[in-house]
């Protein structure tokens, strides 16, 4: 019990300092595991054990598919396709950085880099419209959320490698959850435009506009149904998907919108590179610290606490609860790593499908990417906006609570998650 305190004490003192999650995990870990004399060799061989998957190989594909896409312009036809839907509705520019980022969702499978591409689209232009700097913010962070839970999703990749869990399955569970989400917030979007008076006039689109757009779009409108489809009929697995997803982007930037150009993919591979090294570094240091974990027994532990409670009810808002609590000081992906094992056997033990309970857990812990102090999602919309955190908290929390809610729907009605896996014979 000592060690399983002092590890999770030092992640969050070394977070609280301002160290980079990385060694906020490593430095704990190691000590810990010297602590408990496991020979210093023995560590890099948990390091390489825990990244040497082919698994988690879709991770950099998807990286790099999601950098070659927006060099290759598509996120910006998504973005003008969403005008094109839904721009001329109240608060016009954030139903179409809604819409956008749900598109965008079925092709990237990272919230970070949803957010990064399509409120560098859209929070400029909303700013300048008249659009306060909180709701542009609230608006793509939350929108952002969607990235990895709709279909495909890294998070989901790893929540699949720990426990075993088909990742077709969960990739195509996580459709409807995520589509709710989405339009759970173009409804909250709309009440707080019509509140706050965001109804600008602009110009309704002409059937040649709408072709337009729908045909510059359907390059990108397609790609979702090319990985579902391939993943679901066999044709290729879910770490091929990556590649596949790569192959598309790279084909169409090359070849079609002619965006990028062969000195380009250097830079591109480059940023590729550095993103996919951080996450797996990440991923390597948290195999030592799930390591520790298991030597102290930490999966007894919190399955034995969970079972004092004696509701099965109040057993899994418990367990939302602790997520929602945790999510606000460690990353989605961290989370993933130290607690899908000792979660997914108690949702087991309480009676929920392997698929629902995976989606419904992934769902829950995505939301402290768009929560301060650590919202790595949030920061980068911040960001974008030159915003502060005492400027957006206010309006975040509805936001947060449209999360919420859309969280309690598929936690309780398991067909939201399940149906369609079993319709497309998955289950």
């Amino acid at each position: 019990m000592i060690v399983t305190i002092g590890l999770f004490l030092g992640l969050i003192a070394l977070m609280i300092l301002g160290f980079p999650m990385v060694f906020a995990i490593a430095i704990p870990a190691f000590l810990a595991t010297l602590y408990l004399g496991v020979p210093p060799v023995s560590l890099i061989t948990m390091m390489f054990s825990g990244v040497d998957s082919f698994a988690l190989m879709a991770i950099p594909f998807f990286i790099l598919a999601g950098s070659l896409m927006e060099e290759a312009g598509i996120t910006r036809r998504i973005v003008d396709f969403a005008n094109i839907l839904v721009g001329r509705m109240p608060g016009g520019l954030g139903q179409v950085n809604i819409a956008g980022s749900m598109v965008l969702s079925g092709i990237s499978g990272s919230g970070v880099a949803d957010a990064a591409a399509v409120g560098s689209l859209t929070i400029p232009p909303m700013l300048r419209q008249g659009y306060h700097k909180d709701f542009a913010v609230c608006v793509t962070a939350c929108a952002a959320s969607m990235g990895p839970i709709i279909p495909p999703s890294i998070a989901m990749i790893l929540y699949c490698y720990y426990t075993n869990v088909s990742v077709g399955a969960m990739f195509v569970g996580g459709a409807v959850p995520g589509v709710l989400i989405g339009l759970g917030l173009m409804a909250l979007t709309y009440y707080v435009s019509v509140r706050r008076g965001y109804v600008f006039e602009s110009a309704r689109p002409t059937f040649a506009d709408v072709l337009l757009a729908t045909r510059r779009a359907s390059i990108a409108l397609i790609m979702p149904f090319v990985i579902i489809g391939g993943i679901v009929s066999g044709v290729f697995t879910a770490t091929e998907s990556g590649v596949i997803a790569v192959v598309y982007a790279l084909t169409y930037g090359l070849f079609i919108s002619r965006a990028i150009s062969l000195r380009r993919l250097a830079p591109i591979l480059l940023e590729a590179a550095v993103l996919t090294s951080v996450v797996l570094f990440i991923v390597a240091c948290s195999t030592i610290f799930g390591n520790v974990l298991s030597r102290v027994g930490f999966q007894s532990i919190i399955v034995g606490t969970f079972a004092l409670i004696d509701q099965p009810t109040m057993q899994i808002l418990a367990i939302m609860a602790l997520l929602l609590l945790l999510g606000l000081f460690i990353d989605p992906v961290v989370l993933i790593l130290m607690f899908a094992v000792p979660l997914a056997a108690i949702g087991a033990k309480l009676g929920y499908h392997p698929i629902h309970f995976g989606v419904w857990f992934v769902v829950v812990t995505l939301y402290g990417a768009v929560t301060p102090p650590v919202g790595t999602i949030l920061y980068v919309a911040m960001s974008i906006a030159n915003a502060k955190v005492d400027e957006v908290v206010q309006l975040l929390v509805p936001y947060m609570a449209v999360l919420v809610v859309v969280a309690l729907l598929v936690l309780f009605i398991p067909e939201l998650t399940l149906w369609l896996p079993r319709a497309l014979g998955l289950l």
